[in-house]
């Protein structure tokens, strides 16, 4: 774990973009969204909580997914996350 977290905070502080390949129209056409990557230490040892979309949504429906979803205005990434989070 605390590997872990030196590399992602190695990651946040660069100020190299985190993905070149990414095509800069679908960036700018693309909707402010934000996801949590919950990180757990239980007594088997690290793992990842993913939750299940629900069967009603227009895309991705049922899919295994990280806990996020679409930003509100005036809110930041963080902010989006948590109450995705907390809404899975």
């Amino acid at each position: 774990m605390e590997e872990i977290s030196r590399r992602l905070h190695l990651h946040v502080a660069s100020d190299q973009p985190a993905n070149l390949d990414l095509n800069q129209e679908w960036v700018t056409s693309s909707r402010p969204s934000a996801v949590l990557i919950p990180l757990l230490v239980t007594n088997e040892g690290p793992s990842v909580l993913l939750t299940r979309r629900a069967d009603h949504l227009r895309s991705h429906k049922g899919e295994i997914s990280f806990p996020g979803g679409r930003m509100e205005l005036n809110e930041t990434p963080h902010e989006t996350a948590i109450r995705e989070a907390n809404n899975a």
